[in-house]
């Protein structure tokens, strides 16, 4: 890396503060990058945060998933079709 690194969109870059997508490696610093895994999920809401709760970032259909992390029962990536980050389930992911 060098230079400065660009502003990351937290709708769009996946970078949390322990990883990153790989992508982001020659722009953003990050303690672990990881290389997406394709996955189908099942319908439902993309959320922000690991939470049930939380602000629903988008709705998604069956549709393909770049999984980044597992952790706690919840699958953290972004959405492949418009790169939307977010969390869903680990139960919906698919096999």
């Amino acid at each position: 890396m060098s230079g400065r690194s660009a502003p990351l969109d937290p709708l769009r870059d996946a970078w949390r503060g322990d990883l990153a997508d790989i992508a982001l490696a020659s722009t953003h610093f990050a303690p672990h990058y990881v290389k997406p895994v394709s996955r189908m999920v099942s319908a439902g809401p993309l959320h922000v945060k690991a939470d049930d709760g939380s602000e629903v970032a988008a709705d998604m259909g069956e549709e393909e998933f770049a999984l980044l992390d597992i952790t706690g029962g919840w699958a953290w990536g972004y959405r492949v079709a418009d790169h939307i980050v977010g969390y869903v389930p680990a139960t919906r992911l698919k096999v």
